[in-house]
């Protein structure tokens, strides 16, 4: 029965431990009490993160104690409407091995593995594969500038940015100095449906391209010079700068499935040198 208990504990994903004591009542304020067990503030509090708002922390233990009696419920109906347990018994047998094994795999086995990959080792990767590494969404690189006065004339600036490049940064940011001008720069691949929603543009975006990099415009009484100074599309091969992540993943994959194998071997071996494997 303490299987089929932690079973169901587990299934509930239950969010707080209890303080149960059959024998006595335990030490502290009891919030809620389910027969023989106890839900105690101090269990609540070493849960609570924190809060903007008083209200936020009210609905947030409210929610806790729900969970808490939610699981104590549906055990205690589990328990009488389930009388053969005996196929959630091999279900926890199962996870208990499982738990077992991943255990002794995180801990035993790739824990010895190398984690550095070298740039070399992901350059080979990523050329040897490439038509693995396509992308599905627009990316830009780009600058731009924001202007306080969006009524006034504003053609040298506009010319200055349009004209401008990543590489003109300490430039553009000289020239913003003392005035109601900044500038930025995104020197690192982002979607462009990000890249539009931090620069707040609202217009059409299928005229951006190699060609067509430049826009202006107001928002919020303030004027807008945008750059797009490198645009890659949808289809087009990814960078490596936004391929070398997924790449080391998958070169840490193949030496964990690499080591896997090798350890499975040695075990199989072992266990058919020992007479505790046979197969006919």
């Amino acid at each position: 029965m303490r299987f089929f208990t932690l079973l169901i504990n587990i299934a509930i994903l239950i969010l707080l431990s209890s303080c149960a004591n059959k024998n006595k009542e335990p030490q502290g304020k009891i919030i809620v009490k389910y027969g023989n067990e106890y839900l105690l503030e101090e269990d609540i509090i070493k849960k609570l993160p924190k809060f903007n708002s008083q209200t936020d922390s009210i609905n947030y233990v409210n929610s806790l104690i729900d969970a808490w009696l939610e699981q104590k419920l549906f055990f205690d109906e589990a328990k009488i409407k389930i009388t053969d347990s005996s196929k959630i018994c091999r279900k926890i047998e199962d996870y208990r091995k499982n738990l077992y094994v991943n255990e002794y795999l995180n801990n035993h086995v790739y824990n010895s593995i190398n984690d550095k990959v070298s740039r070399d080792e992901i350059e080979e990767y990523y050329n040897k594969y490439l038509d693995n590494y396509k992308l599905s969404n627009t990316y830009v690189k780009a600058h731009y500038m924001t202007i306080l006065d969006p009524k006034a004339s504003h053609y040298y600036e506009y010319e200055t940015v349009r004209k401008s490049s990543l590489e003109d940064e300490k430039e553009l940011i000289d020239y913003c100095i003392g005035t109601g001008r900044k500038v930025y720069f995104l020197k690192d691949w982002i979607e462009l449906d990000d890249f539009l929603e931090i620069i707040h543009y609202q217009g059409d975006i299928n005229g951006f391209s190699q060609n067509q990099n430049f826009v202006n415009y107001v928002y919020d009484d303030m004027r807008y010079l945008v750059k797009i100074d490198e645009i890659i599309t949808e289809g087009d091969t990814m960078p490596l700068e936004l391929a070398e992540t997924l790449i080391y993943q998958v070169i840490m994959k193949n030496r964990k499935d690499s080591k896997y194998q090798q350890v499975k071997n040695e075990l199989k071996t072992n266990a058919i040198n020992s007479g505790k494997l046979v197969i006919n």
